[in-house]
């Protein structure tokens, strides 16, 4: 991607309302920040507080902190990750890469985020350092809010991901529009084909040409069309009709075959994009203007039955952008619609000039009877003869308009399938773009509904710490008044032991309400405990089995369990930490289940099947009467409906108090919460490394597993095997029974092969018809063993396309380590490749080893 579209993707970016999201989260951070492009050249710079201005006019803390945001800059991009770190005066600053489809096209930097695990006396003597006023510091301390590193990177997290899927979502809704211009352009284009056939008697060539022209123009958002007809008698090329073109021009131009841009695509026959018109002979002195200001032009030649009859030529983008393949690409399509119009209208025209068939059969008839006639009165028999040729050769010209109208219905046919195959892309794109749209407005909701929570169960925590610092003081009053009123006792000075007796009094509620302040500390220690590691944790099992472990000390549970609902699966797991009896365990089995039946609304909900999870003790005890007294149920939601279930338990009666049930059903919401969010980001991260239409692995998720799995198995010396696969004559089937069979076709493909190789590899589609497959810790004969597999399989495969049986087959390569001449994944991938081209070379339909010392075929 070229720096000036990168450019382009970020200032969209800026205006999106995304960023302004985006920009609220850093601003509620307190930090200062800025957009860079890939020269590190500022897009976008937020520097407008009084810190800001106080360092900056600081000539020494200028140049460091410029310093510092190129340094964590130039880092982010190298390793390709976050960084969050400390800066000279004690800040967080953060970097992040700005990623679209796998390549950096700009950083997000910021800094001035206070640290609440620093003291405000270490900023005040690195302020003090630089000789900047402390008043600048309060003022900006006291009103800005204050992060721990980690939140901060978590924030931050959050913000790359945003970004990330927010310039996507720019880029598709861009690429969309062009695409939708794009078919439209098809579309029409085949409409005035469907008009040329319909309304033939009304059409003429002039109105055929003006309506290419208007399409050409429109479907390509050109200022400048033209389209040329060759003069065969003439031997020129003559401007039939033209858009942005001054009438004199078009009245005066006229090239000899051959001559200019235009001359040589009809002589060649071949469409031309030319990228600057100043640096190619071919185009004409005479014909340079400055109304080419996009110094692009494209040409794509009209042909009828392989005839090249003319040529469509345009310039000009209104977004004065230079035009690329893709247009030239469309380009070519509308005029093979357009010639197939002009050809239709030329048929047309031939079947106007020729009488009506039935009228000429009726005129046969009559000379027929003047020829029987004239050989009664012995007329020359041979004029009859020519006659009779005459009337041969009307005859095969009505089969050849027979066959004529057949063909055009066939290719009428054809187009209306090739319609219909464009809106479904149109509206998978669609589809695919509300689908990003989703992500973004969930994300946003994990963002504000985890993170926020999070950061406000640490700031809560901050306080109550302090607060209950101050409380502890009051044991060594305690300890200071005792000692006191001793002595007083012992002296028997009455004043004083009853002036100390009244302190102590004091003393005694401030040591209750510090209790009161450390079982709250404790409660929120957990939660923001909770919160914190929630963030970090994906799987979902994984996330209700790491909650029970949490907050086992806070409970002092003897027995607790969740329940999990995935899909059509329940997940159930107790964790005893005490050796219950089996009648008790059985009876909380049961109690579990009714509660679960409970808040599913379903009495006749399938039996559960509970793992059991001991600790500390290795058997459960037959000799044990304890019974379960203490229950405390929360359900796990999603959007409303219960997907799991958390269960404490105790052999103590009322074990739990009602701020303890409270406090559970807080763990279970930011649980919920988790759960959702790690289910959101296995969906990206699926839609990231998932083909869509056969749902196996792409080239992208490809090359980093190739990667890694090639790196171990050379450290360990195992086996590795690469299978490349390249199915035979894919085109033809598109090209004769369209895309749509076509992508039935592939997903076949894909099947087979799934099934074939379960668990033992990686099935990758690259795209198109080619597949690889890796395979761990498996040798070359067994590599070979499997790849023929797969190639009687689709041998044998009853494959049908409209009636039709069609045998599948494929050409494959295998490439293998450990080998002493392979040292790099890449060159593993190489000579698999070069396997697969081998397979083509020799017929193809077969499976070829490939190695510098032997070739083994199948």
């Amino acid at each position: 991607m070229k720096m000036e579209e990168k450019r382009k993707i970020l200032f969209n970016f800026l205006k999106s309302k995304e960023w302004f999201l985006l920009s609220d989260i850093l601003d509620d951070l307190g930090s200062c920040y800025r957009i860079v492009d890939n020269g590190y050249e500022i897009i976008y710079r937020k520097r407008d507080n009084e810190l800001c201005q106080a360092l900056s006019e600081n000539t020494t803390c200028n140049n460091r902190c410029t310093g510092s945001y190129m340094q964590i800059s130039k880092e982010a991009v190298e390793n390709n990750e976050i960084l969050v770190k400390s800066c000279y005066m004690g800040f967080i600053e953060f970097a992040s890469p700005l990623i679209i489809q796998d390549e950096i096209i700009g950083t997000i930097s910021g800094c001035q985020i206070i640290d609440s695990d620093i003291s405000e006396d270490n900023y005040i003597n690195n302020f003090e350092k630089y000789g900047i006023s402390k008043e600048v510091f309060y003022s900006y301390y006291n009103s800005s809010s204050k992060c721990a590193s980690n939140t901060a990177k978590n924030e931050i997290k959050l913000v790359s991901l945003l970004a990330r899927l927010a310039i996507e979502k720019d880029l598709i809704g861009y690429k969309f529009k062009e695409r939708d211009c794009e078919i439209q352009g098809i579309i029409d284009s085949y409409k005035l084909f469907e008009a040329s056939q319909s309304s033939n008697l009304e059409l003429t060539e002039k109105l055929i040409y003006n309506n290419i022209t208007n399409i050409t123009a429109k479907a390509l958002d050109a200022e400048i069309c033209s389209l040329m007809i060759i003069d065969q008698e003439k031997e020129k090329i003559y401007i039939e009709d033209a858009i942005g073109l001054d009438k004199k021009i078009v009245s005066k131009v006229s090239l000899r075959l051959g001559e200019g841009i235009v001359g040589h695509v009809i002589k060649s026959g071949t469409p031309l994009l030319v990228k600057d018109i100043d640096k190619d002979n071919r185009f004409g002195k005479k014909h340079q203007s400055k109304r080419y200001y996009t110094r692009s032009l494209i040409v794509a030649p009209l042909k009828i039955k392989g005839e090249v009859i003319g040529a469509i030529n345009i310039n000009n983008k209104s977004t004065r952008h230079p035009f690329d393949e893709e247009d030239l690409e469309l380009l070519n399509v509308i005029c093979g619609h357009a010639a197939a119009a002009i050809e239709n209208l030329r048929s047309c025209k031939k079947r106007v000039e020729m009488p009506d068939i039935d009228q000429k059969y009726k005129e046969m008839q009559v000379k027929l009877e003047e020829y029987r006639k004239l050989e009664e009165t012995k007329i020359d028999k041979e004029d009859l003869k020519n006659k009779d040729k005459l009337i041969d050769s009307l005859k095969e010209q009505i089969k050849d308009l027979s066959k004529l109208r057949d063909t055009t219905e066939e290719e009428v046919i054809m187009l209306r399938d090739q319609r219909e195959q464009i809106e479904k892309q149109l509206q998978q794109e669609r589809e695919k773009i509300k689908y990003y749209q989703e992500e973004l407005r969930l994300l946003k909701e994990a963002k504000s509904e985890v993170i926020d929570k999070g950061t406000g169960h640490e700031e809560e925590l901050v306080r109550i710490k302090k607060e209950a610092e101050e409380y502890r003081k009051i044991y060594e009053e305690i300890k200071k008044v005792t000692q006191l009123q001793r002595e007083a006792e012992k002296d028997k000075d009455t004043e004083n032991v009853e002036k100390y007796k009244e302190m102590l009094h004091e003393l005694d509620s401030k040591k209750e309400k510090l209790g009161e302040m450390e079982e709250k500390t404790k409660e929120l220690n957990m939660l923001f405990n909770i919160t914190k590691g929630l963030i970090s944790t994906e799987n979902p099992a994984n996330i209700l089995e790491w909650s029970l472990d949490s907050i086992s000390s806070f409970y002092n549970y003897h027995a607790a369990s969740f329940i999990y609902q995935e899909g059509y699966k329940n997940i159930a797991v107790i964790k005893l930490t005490y050796p219950l009896g089996e009648e008790c365990v059985q009876d909380l089995k049961e109690n579990i289940q009714n509660s679960w039946a409970g808040m599913k609304k379903n009495k006749k909900i399938k039996k559960l099947k509970f793992e059991i999870i001991k600790s500390n003790f290795t058997t459960i005890s037959t000799q044990t009467k304890e019974r379960i007294s203490s229950y405390i149920f929360a359900p796990i939601k999603e959007r409303k409906r219960v997907i799991g279930l958390m269960n404490i338990n105790n052999i103590k009666e009322y074990a739990y108090s009602a701020i303890d049930k409270r406090l559970l059903a807080i763990v279970a919401n930011q649980i919920s919460m988790a759960i959702e969010r790690a289910k959101l980001f296995e969906r990206i991260k699926d839609s990231a490394e998932k083909d869509e239409l056969t749902k196996l692995y792409n080239y992208r998720y490809f090359e980093r597993y190739f990667e890694n799995v090639f790196k171990k198995n050379i450290r360990f010396k195992k086996s590795l095997s690469l299978i490349m696969i390249d199915f035979d004559h894919l085109k033809k089937v598109n090209d004769e029974y369209g895309h749509a069979q076509g992508n039935r076709l592939i997903k076949t493909i894909a099947g087979i092969i799934k099934k074939k190789i379960g668990k033992k590899g990686v099935v990758v589609r690259f795209g198109g018809d080619e597949f690889a497959i890796v395979l761990p810790e498996t040798n070359e004969k067994k590599a070979f063993e499997i790849a023929l597999d797969i190639k009687n399989g689709m041998n044998s495969y009853s494959y049908k396309v409209r009636g039709k049986d069609l045998r599948l087959s494929a050409s494959m390569g295998i490439a293998f380590v450990p080998h002493e001449e392979i040292k790099e994944a890449n060159e593993l991938f190489k000579r698999a490749d070069k396997a697969v081209y081998i397979a083509k070379e020799q017929g193809r339909d077969r499976v070829i080893i490939y190695s510098s010392d032997k070739k083994q075929e199948g």
